[in-house]
């Protein structure tokens, strides 16, 4: 739903899908709808709204399609959870060579060649669509909790409900991590790019959201740095990595 602005990424997939002829509808733990290589699961409730609805739907389809048609031809709410709820979920599968993608309700399997092809596809579509560099002192890399000062950073741990001197331990830990990162940067490594928000009016500054640590990396590393960054409206809430995730991307210069 909604118009496109703009293609991100388009690569043509020229081997053979996994399932590029089937529909099977299963009734296992719910129902599946599979569509080539698209699974659909729906409780058995769901299910029965589902085929209700495609029937009202081609009762009263014209038959007719064309670009810039838009009727609608059947709607409703869907009744109880989602599969996987909000989760994204990505499972390699066993003695088989694929990779199964859940969004939602929604599964798509691939092939291994397939998977490589898709995650080439959205770091370009990242890239083309929020990438830029950025000189670090036109960023603020301070919020809430990560400020100038040890001290401080205890205080604001103190004031989200945990006690001062795990904030000053974590502030430690922030300043260890910077400058494993900082001797990574000055060995030629590549950097994922940071996260930060556009800057208001009034002359404001770009807001740092995600990549403390690489921020500071970078100010270490470099006399007059610009850092990589993926910026994106103020407005949105974004994801966090899970706790450990590693911040590079894995690659050498050299």
């Amino acid at each position: 739903m909604g118009d496109v602005e703009k293609v991100l990424s388009a690569i043509g997939m020229k081997d053979v899908a996994l399932w590029a002829d089937k529909l099977r509808i299963e009734c296992c733990e719910g129902i599946h709808v599979h569509w080539r290589d698209c699974r659909l699961f729906m409780s058995a409730e769901q299910f029965e709204i589902f085929a209700r609805y495609v029937a009202k739907a081609a009762g009263g389809w014209d038959g007719c399609v064309s670009p810039g048609r838009d009727s609608v031809l059947s709607t409703c709410s869907i009744p109880g959870k989602k599969e996987n709820g909000e989760a994204l979920v990505v499972e390699k599968i066993k003695d088989v060579p694929a990779v199964h993608v859940h969004y939602g309700d929604l599964r798509i399997e691939m092939s291994i060649n397939r998977f490589f092809m898709m995650g080439d596809s959205i770091r370009k579509a990242l890239d083309e669509a929020f990438f830029k560099m950025i000189n670090c002192f036109d960023i603020n890399p301070f919020d809430h909790i990560h400020k100038p000062t040890k001290e401080e950073w205890g205080v604001a741990f103190e004031s989200e409900g945990y006690t001062k001197e795990s904030g000053q331990e974590d502030f430690d830990r922030h300043q260890e991590l910077s400058k494993e990162y900082e001797a990574l940067l000055r060995q030629g490594w590549q950097i994922a790019p940071i996260v930060v928000t556009e800057p208001g009016e009034n002359g404001k500054k770009y807001q740092r959201r995600d990549g403390f640590c690489r921020y500071i990396a970078y100010l270490g590393a470099f006399e007059s740095p610009k850092i990589p960054c993926y910026v994106v409206p103020e407005d949105v809430a974004l994801w966090q990595p899970q706790s450990g995730a590693a911040p590079f991307i894995g690659w050498h210069n050299e």
